[in-house]
């Protein structure tokens, strides 16, 4: 793959969809700042997909150091576009992998968005199939970096689908409990939602013994999947 090359195409086919208007809208939504050009995320993806039609005959490497080039532009539209074609590639897990992600996130990483992606896409997947690997995650929380702070939790919703990693999730809420921001606490609360699927009984000892410090939002979250009695009972401590 001619990454370079790969790169103009990409931003030429960016610039040629950019809707003005639908960039002012996501400069609303979004809380932090980003740089963008007005593509919607499914446009995005679909360009992803076609690049990665285009050089399925190469190594799924080769959409990673696509993907640096893309994070490294600063753009908005292309980081999703690199970071989707990653996802369709699956790289090989490994330790190695894991750095470059974990790179990315404290290197490039600015909103939401792109922190979910590549945590719960990409990130996830790695702990999932190489486990020891949590205990560097866990050490996220105490980051200056929202991003990677948020990262800390995201990065195990996956697992948390599977079952996995309870102690470490609940450290990793216990760790933000008292952070003030409010989309890390949404972070941990989202966490603490998925973990409750396969570990109800552990989750709500926690709630229910953290009560007086979560932030509402964590807790609010935490407790989406439960029955509305359930509901009503939490949120009566």
């Amino acid at each position: 793959m001619n990454v370079a090359k790969v790169q103009r195409e990409i931003r030429s086919a960016l610039r040629e969809l950019a809707d003005s208007r639908r960039a002012e809208g996501e400069h609303r939504y979004f809380k932090e700042t980003i740089r963008n050009v007005g593509v919607s995320v499914p446009t995005c993806q679909k360009l992803s997909r076609g690049v990665v039609r285009a050089h399925e005959s190469e190594p799924p490497e080769a959409c990673v150091t696509l993907a640096e080039r893309l994070l490294a532009g600063g753009w908005f539209e292309e980081g999703t576009v690199g970071l989707y074609a990653v996802q369709l590639r699956r790289p090989p897990t490994s330790k190695p992998l894991f750095d470059t992600y974990e790179r990315w996130l404290h290197q490039y990483v600015g909103n939401w968005a792109h922190c979910d992606s590549l945590c719960t896409g990409l990130i996830g997947q790695v702990l999932v199939e190489q486990p020891a690997l949590v205990r560097r995650v866990v050490r996220w929380t105490r980051s200056e970096n929202r991003w990677v702070r948020r990262g800390a939790a995201v990065s195990l919703v996956i697992p948390a689908r599977r079952g996995l990693f309870l102690d470490e999730s609940l450290r990793i809420a216990e760790a933000l409990i008292d952070d003030d921001d409010d989309l890390v606490q949404k972070g941990f609360g989202w966490l603490l939602r998925e973990q409750a699927e396969a570990h109800r009984g552990e989750v709500t000892a926690f709630l229910e013994r953290n009560v007086a410090r979560l932030p509402r939002t964590a807790f609010r979250y935490a407790i989406e999947k439960y029955s509305p009695s359930e509901r009503r009972r939490m949120m009566a401590l």
